[in-house]
């Protein structure tokens, strides 16, 4: 992951995978060039102006200092990238912003400990995420089929982990979304 920062038009870029982000563009990177022609009219990606904040991540102080940051899409691309170690994680899913606590419970590295912990979030969308991550553990799935929000009971219901019991009881769930959701997991014919 890449993240650069231009002072002059306060912008926060974030090279991460396949992909470049500016604001609420997200380009693929082989849209560079459109890219560049967007949003550095100079037509250099890192000239005068443009600062480089890191390069590759390689050492802890690299995340320490990411996840502070004050911009929050850089705190949400720390919290999804597959490298970022789990003590970094765990001080991001305690993050102000639900949008990188919902980052943390979407990574697949998020250690149980920390799903756990964020399975009680109050936002609805975090407790989302992490009964679709498919790292989440069988007993934690279970408190999650019982969630008022009837759209974390459906990610339970659509998770390919959720063991055959639970998906049966979740088959009958008063809400019909829950029941499409479980419907299209391949693992429900396993229940009939």
């Amino acid at each position: 992951m890449t993240v650069l920062t231009n002072k002059y038009h306060n912008h926060i870029v974030i090279i991460l995978d396949d992909y470049i982000y500016c604001g609420c563009q997200k380009f693929q990177v082989s849209d560079l060039a459109t890219f560049i022609a967007e949003y550095n009219p100079s037509k250099e990606l890192i000239n005068e102006g443009w600062d480089k904040y890191t390069g590759e991540l390689t050492s802890l102080e690299d995340y320490q200092n990411l996840s502070k940051h004050e911009n929050i899409d850089v705190r949400i691309a720390v919290a999804k990238h597959f490298n970022t170690p789990i003590e970094i994680l765990k001080i991001l899913s305690t993050d102000d912003y639900y949008e990188v606590r919902l980052a943390v419970a979407s990574n697949p590295n998020t250690p149980i400990e920390i799903l756990k912990v964020l399975s009680t979030d109050v936002d609805d969308w975090v407790r989302e995420a992490v009964a679709k991550n498919s790292n989440t553990p069988n007993e934690l799935l279970k408190v999650l089929s019982t969630d008022d929000y009837y759209m974390v009971r459906g990610k339970v219901a659509s998770n390919l982990n959720t063991p055959n019991d639970l998906l049966k009881v979740l088959s009958t769930d008063s809400e019909i979304w829950v029941r499409l959701a479980i419907a299209r997991n391949p693992n429900f014919c396993k229940v009939l």
